[in-house]
């Protein structure tokens, strides 16, 4: 079952512009001391003019109904502009809205994608929720092995529920498995300390496309968390478990597929497809990453594509629908 009392924890301290930091931090003062009617004015507008972490705000107090009506719909909205900019804080926070059903249709493939999307980052709270996820087979293959990794990258950060399931996992992983999961913690932790944007160099149809610019969380923002995670042991009420969104390899076998984006790093693939799915989940759902390395004159690219697609013709199909929203796409032919 789900915890039944919400937590939430307020990092605060100064952001780099000052009149910012003002707002926003005036909103998290407010908020801490229950003064919800000012952390609404104050958030408001911020939100309003696209800052990702007051959008967060915003979600979390219609989500709980402080200073305004409880209304999950309007935080499924705020949350969603929120993850949209690359917001971690936004993302876990509509991962857990995927996870609880508020606002939406329970789907727990659609929190694990969340959930991802915001671990990725570094994001305690994500990096544990995701491990529950991992161990409990919620929208996603169960593996203690990745539940064990999550949780240790969560733990050393200082998430103490995160260490207590770590704690009560272990026993059920062998030596070896345990090995392995260090050692993915050591990977991953190399991997978010040197994540940058995704670079797109080698355009998939030589259209000019914008650099997909990350909004990288600040160590110094202020984090608004809905929930922590499952406590050692506990689990979700059963739901069916739908269609992973998970970024998974094609396995042998000719196939029609699409490709999206080249980039000039093999770490940045998962990270892109993972973010194509945010965007498009309605026409993604279902299909898996594939890379593609090539070798060309200006250098090594990794192209993002995903199938496998039926036939020609629904692989042009997903493609128009995918450059009518100004995503780059072409066929790829088995």
């Amino acid at each position: 079952m789900y915890l039944s009392r919400p937590a939430l924890i307020v990092l605060m301290s100064l952001l780099a512009t000052p009149a910012f930091a003002q707002d926003i931090g005036a909103g998290v003062e407010a908020y801490g001391r229950g003064d919800y009617d000012r952390a609404l004015r104050e958030w408001r507008p911020l939100a309003e003019r696209g800052d990702s972490e007051a959008q967060a705000g915003l979600g979390l107090m219609h989500a709980r109904g402080q200073g305004v009506r409880q209304d999950y719909i309007e935080a499924i909205r705020w949350f969603r502009l929120s993850a949209a900019q690359g917001s971690a804080i936004g993302q876990s926070n509509l991962g857990l809205m995927y996870r609880n059903g508020h606002g939406v249709r329970q789907d727990y493939s659609e929190a694990v994608l969340m959930y991802r999307l915001s671990a990725a980052q570094g994001y305690a709270l994500a990096q544990g929720s995701l491990g529950a996820m991992y161990q409990n087979g919620d929208g996603i293959r169960r593996d203690y092995v990745e539940a064990y990794m999550w949780y240790t990258l969560a733990a050393e950060q200082g998430h103490e529920s995160a260490n207590q399931a770590r704690t009560a996992l272990e026993p059920l992983l062998s030596v070896d498995q345990r090995s392995q999961a260090l050692t993915r913690v050591i990977e991953r932790q190399r991997r978010t300390a040197d994540a940058r944007p995704p670079k797109r160099t080698d355009l998939v149809d030589s259209a000019a496309s914008p650099e997909v610019a990350a909004d990288e969380p600040s160590a110094n923002a202020p984090a608004l968390l809905l929930a922590p995670l499952n406590a050692p042991g506990e689990t979700a009420p059963e739901a069916p478990v739908l269609a992973i969104s998970a970024p998974v390899p094609i396995v042998g076998g000719a196939a029609w597929r699409i490709q999206l984006a080249s980039l000039n790093s093999r770490n940045d693939t998962e990270a892109e497809w993972t973010r194509l799915q945010l965007a498009n989940s309605d026409l993604l759902r279902g299909l898996m990453l594939h890379v593609q390395q090539a070798e060309l004159s200006k250098g090594t690219f990794y192209r993002v594509q995903a199938g496998p697609l039926k036939d020609q013709a629904t692989a042009a199909s997903l493609c128009n629908s995918l450059k009518s929203r100004n995503q780059d796409c072409l066929i790829v032919v088995p």
